[in-house]
């Protein structure tokens, strides 16, 4: 399913690509299912992410784990 340049998969999470470079986050959906966010532990720049691999979490009642849909390095994080 994608809208417009952005990419979703089944976990709530979307990529843009544009070029070399992919931006991605989670769905308003999940935001709205989390609640109250406690705490979120993201990559830091230069770190390497795997596709299907954990590369943050959030916490609240409980921990999810983030997982990025593609391989790359992170370059820059939004905090």
């Amino acid at each position: 399913m994608s809208t417009g340049n952005h990419k979703f998969t089944k976990s709530h999470n979307w990529i843009n690509l544009k070029r070399k470079f992919a931006t991605i986050g989670v769905t308003d959906f999940l935001l709205s299912e989390i609640g109250n966010l406690i705490s979120l532990s993201l990559p830091k720049v230069g770190d390497e992410v795997v596709s299907d691999i954990a590369y943050g979490e959030e916490s609240m009642d409980e921990l999810q784990d983030l997982v990025v849909p593609i391989d790359g390095e992170v370059i820059k994080t939004n905090s």
